[in-house]
């Protein structure tokens, strides 16, 4: 029954547009004129208008010297709608909805008004949210099922600044303050600080049979990122792992420059003579880096280190094959 109303008609709602958007009398001349509709005719002006007054949206004509003069609607509060966050979560689920009609212009006007709220409140995106945990979904689908539990338990506790008690394999139960996942060592690690020594730690989830999260607890972090960085850099330098990661950005805009679980040390961008955008960060050469650079590849060209160069074209051509047998099976 909705999509037989007149609004979902191009020049109707054009023209309606038109009329809600004039703070001033227009003539029909100027309407023809300013909604590029030459061919306007009498009858496709007062439908809209009689549509509009339905709603007591007092648009009205005069008839003055063999012209017609539109009147606009003196009251332009419009509609404002104050939206809580749940709420807004809510309406942006339905967003998918809305390419149902994308070919009607009435609604690539709403999604225009949408996009503005959208940048306004782009802290509020949740399909930047769901953008970023289906890039961490890629890198923890190798773990079993209640490894991903655990990493996902630990990056709540990592946001709410809980404690973790640690179950090891070795039996041993320690309490730790945790900082964050990355990977080191070729291996997804917990950066922390044991509770009770007061000093930082790597523990490789691999060893971790089992957690619990502490809300309650009256533990100061003793530590700052920097000297959470240092320690990672001092980690990287005994064992010889880290390089220097020297990339082109083609398109920064269709980039995340922070991919999950990868600790980009001392990250640096620039532009050289050519306007190219040149970003540099110190990293650890692992398999989940190989695969971030895989799903951006399109946006970038490394630089440097050339040995990465080829075994990153070497990893290409396995995943392409990966992804073609995929498709074929």
């Amino acid at each position: 029954m909705l999509k037989q109303m007149p609004i979902f008609d191009a020049k109707f709602w054009k023209i309606l547009k038109y009329l809600d958007s004039i703070n001033e009398v227009r003539t029909f001349s100027e309407l023809k004129s300013d909604t590029d509709l030459p061919n306007l005719k009498d009858k496709d002006l007062v439908e809209v208008i009689d549509f509009l007054q339905k709603f007591n949206y007092d648009v009205h004509l005069i008839v003055q010297k063999d012209e017609v003069y539109i009147h606009p609607f003196e009251d332009k509060s419009g509609v404002q709608i104050s939206l809580s966050f749940s709420e807004w979560i809510a309406l942006q689920t339905h967003f998918p909805l809305f390419h149902k009609y994308s070919d009607y212009e009435m609604n690539k006007d709403l999604m225009l008004k949408l996009d503005s709220v959208m940048n306004q409140h782009s802290n509020y995106d949740l399909y930047n949210v769901s953008e970023q945990d289906k890039t961490k979904e890629a890198v923890v689908i190798q773990f079993h099922a209640d490894k991903k539990s655990q990493i996902k338990s630990i990056e709540a506790a990592v946001s709410n600044k809980s404690l973790i008690i640690v179950k090891l394999n070795s039996g041993n139960n320690v309490s730790v303050f945790p900082h964050k996942l990355v990977y080191l060592e070729q291996q997804l690690s917990l950066i922390c600080e044991n509770s009770n020594t007061k000093k930082l730690d790597s523990i490789s989830i691999d060893e971790i049979t089992s957690l619990e999260i502490e809300i309650k607890h009256d533990f100061i972090a003793n530590f700052s990122s920097m000297e959470i960085d240092d320690f990672i850099y001092a980690i990287r330098a005994v064992n010889g792992d880290e390089e220097r990661l020297i990339l082109k950005v083609i398109s920064e805009e269709n980039i995340d420059l922070t991919p999950p679980f990868q600790f980009m040390g001392t990250p640096y961008k620039t532009s050289n003579l050519n306007g190219d955008v040149i970003w540099a960060a110190s990293i650890e050469v692992s398999e989940p880096l190989m695969e971030w650079l895989y799903q951006v590849k399109n946006n970038i060209e490394i630089l440097d280190p050339n040995y990465l160069k080829e075994k990153f074209k070497s990893y290409c051509q396995k995943r392409d094959h990966a992804e073609k047998y995929r498709k074929v099976s």
